[in-house]
């Protein structure tokens, strides 16, 4: 972790719908706390409580991911038969808490590494965030909490850009990135198969303005110059973030 950071932690629910791969976003409240107004996979800060459920190394990541998960969008990882009972958002932090033991064992099994990414240097607030694959349980449909989240959708992968292109859905480049990269996979089984790969390399995203664009440079852009997080580029790959009338695009440079 880099200095002045906070661990966070964050998950990508996923199922297959009609027309394949599906994914939750939750709309950060408008007018509280941080983000408002952003569609974001639910997540937050790692917290004390979570450090001290002692699941393994690093295991204070995916134990946030399912507190966070269930505290903003009522998803209960792991549950046995399905969601619990339907808990008001208000609620759901202390029914958490009074089951902490068995939601962190359970939940974690039920969580895939996908990715980690980090706030860029030049921002006051930083997050280290892990980001975790998972499918809810049988019958469970998310709901937002009413204080952090106010509204929920569903989406195909492609189809959250298109709605970002279009800026009907406001969303932030780490968002972006990993909604594309999202969109190679047909169905739950393909994404829970491939998770894993690369899930620990921190991607810490460089901004720039040049010659009229602005955005943020990822570590596989040929003018990326954080070295230490500098890696080599793929074909095709976006490789750069830019402001664009609104919304954010990738855009590949080679």
């Amino acid at each position: 972790m880099e200095t002045g950071t906070l661990d966070a932690a964050s998950v990508i629910l996923a199922r297959d719908g009609a027309g394949g791969l599906e994914i939750y976003l939750a709309r950060r409240a408008l007018g509280k706390g941080h983000l408002p107004g952003f569609y974001v996979f639910p997540g937050g800060v790692v917290e004390e409580n979570d450090r001290r459920a002692g699941i393994g190394p690093d295991g204070e990541f995916a134990v946030a991911a399912v507190r966070e998960t269930f505290e903003e969008a009522g998803i209960f990882l792991g549950a046995r038969n399905g969601a619990p009972r339907r808990i008001p958002g208000p609620e759901r932090a202390r029914y958490y808490l009074e089951n902490l033991n068995s939601a962190a064992c359970s939940g974690v099994k039920t969580l895939v590494p996908y990715a980690r990414w980090m706030t860029p240097r030049t921002e006051i607030r930083r997050f280290d965030t892990r980001f975790f694959v998972a499918e809810p349980p049988c019958g469970a449909e998310p709901e937002p909490d009413g204080e952090e989240t106010d509204l929920g959708l569903w989406t195909a992968p492609q189809g959250a850009l298109e709605r970002h292109a279009e800026r009907s859905l406001p969303l932030l480049p780490p968002t972006v990135m990993l909604l594309h990269s999202l969109c190679r996979f047909a169905g739950i089984a393909d994404l829970l198969k491939a998770g894993g790969r690369g899930a620990d390399i921190p991607v810490l995203p460089e901004p720039f303005a040049h010659a009229g664009e602005l955005g943020v440079l990822l570590p596989c852009d040929p003018d990326y110059s954080i070295l230490e997080y500098k890696r080599a580029p793929a074909p095709g790959e976006p490789s750069r973030v830019v402001w664009d009338k609104g919304r954010w695009i990738p855009k590949a440079v080679l």
